[in-house]
């Protein structure tokens, strides 16, 4: 079983795998669960960055490749965008690659119903990945991304990859 956990900004003490950039946080774990009665952690991985990482979602193919999808916020000029990370099954343990951007944002993303500007981005429901059932080795996800300056408003972008 993979899971992502997204976490709020984090700038010490973020658990292991690397320096803590002050930014939003995402925890990546495959959890073995052969012997249903006493599950483990098989392998984990943090991924820091300087931007606010959001809505993070994970999904795996047939082969075992694991790919990561998450909202991006960068820094700079808060522009909402979509990043990826893969873990190929023959990477060693822990290991992420990327992050590739699949969709950067083309406008400042803002909203004025919270007191972060990126509160109000998109929703967890609408965040998913899933195997393709006439392709195992294609993942769908969706994902939000800013292209209008509109108060409040992101588009959604679907994508079809193999990690």
């Amino acid at each position: 079983m993979y899971v992502v956990l997204g976490s709020g900004p984090c700038t010490s003490n973020c658990g292991a795998h690397g320096a803590d950039s002050g930014g939003d946080i995402f925890v990546w774990a495959d959890i073995d669960c052969t012997n249903v009665s006493s599950c483990k952690v098989a392998q984990t991985q943090k991924v820091s960055t300087a931007a606010q990482l959001m809505w993070p979602t994970v999904g795996v193919d047939e082969g075992g490749n694991v790919g990561i999808f998450a909202n991006v916020v960068d820094s700079s000029a808060t522009y909402l965008g979509i990043e990826a990370w893969t873990h190929d099954a023959s990477d060693a343990p822990g290991v992420l690659s990327g992050p590739v951007s699949v969709m950067p944002g083309t406008t400042t993303y803002t909203c004025s119903l919270g007191t972060n500007n990126t509160s109000q981005t998109g929703n967890p429901v609408g965040v998913q990945t899933v195997r393709d059932p006439l392709d195992p080795t294609s993942l769908w996800v969706t994902e939000q991304y800013a292209a209008s300056a509109s108060d409040c408003h992101w588009m959604t972008r679907i994508v079809q990859y193999r990690p």
